[in-house]
């Protein structure tokens, strides 16, 4: 489970490192996170969309860092 404060990578575009604020809303499996983004803010983001900053880093063959923290 999520605590306040974790760090997430936004796995699709702009991408980024987030961090997660709260769960916004819940239905059955469907989760909405309340994150803050560097360049959207804060925002909602199903947290699908949304995978722990430590397991960017480990499958970081898979994830395009570059261009994402590039701007």
């Amino acid at each position: 489970m999520r605590k306040r404060g974790d760090l997430l990578w936004l796995n699709c575009f702009p991408g980024g490192v987030c961090i997660f604020l709260k769960v916004s809303w819940r239905c059955g499996a469907n989760v909405d996170f309340l994150i803050i983004h560097p360049t959207l803010g804060v925002v909602e983001m199903a947290d699908h969309y949304l995978i722990p900053f430590e397991d960017a880093i480990e499958h970081e063959d898979e994830v395009d860092f570059v261009s994402s923290l590039d701007g």
